[in-house]
């Protein structure tokens, strides 16, 4: 769902230039976006300690600013700034570490291995499922012995 940025929309209109109108909707949700860039670079390892993400969010999202206002043709207001801003500076160029993806392999892995049961299982269940049941009647019960005299 797509969310309007109402404050953006009207300083779009009243101010003299894009740039002048994307500054001002940065401004205002500078808060929320610095948390989002935040979030960016934890979620990608890109610091060793939680400490040192608002450094690096904050040099992130000044390399973000700047490749904004040289896209500032391609922003629209209605659609919202936070989420466009989010969206250039997932794409900045920024890299993984090594040890998101070395956990991101863990986990594929171990999804695999799940899978790989699950599969091992429904196979095992299908093969007891097509087995012919036992019949409810015994077989062919033995003749009557004669009397004995």
């Amino acid at each position: 769902m797509i969310r309007a940025d109402p404050p953006a929309l009207a300083e779009a209109g009243a101010a003299t230039s894009p740039v002048d109108a994307l500054g001002a909707a940065i401004t205002k949700e500078f808060p929320r976006l610095r948390i989002t860039v935040q979030t960016l670079v934890w979620k990608l390892h890109l610091a060793d300690r939680w400490q040192d993400v608002p450094d690096l969010a904050d040099e992130v999202f000044s390399e973000t600013v700047a490749q904004a206002i040289k896209l500032v043709d391609r922003w629209d207001p209605a659609r919202g700034t936070r989420p466009w801003i989010a969206a250039l500076a997932d794409a900045t160029g920024i890299q993984a570490s090594d040890l998101y993806w070395e956990r991101f392999r863990r986990a594929v892995v171990v999804l695999m291995m799940a899978r790989d049961a699950g599969g091992i299982q429904l196979a095992a269940a299908r093969k007891r499922n097509t087995r012919k049941p036992a019949s409810p009647t015994p077989p062919n019960p033995p003749p009557p012995k004669p009397d004995q005299p």
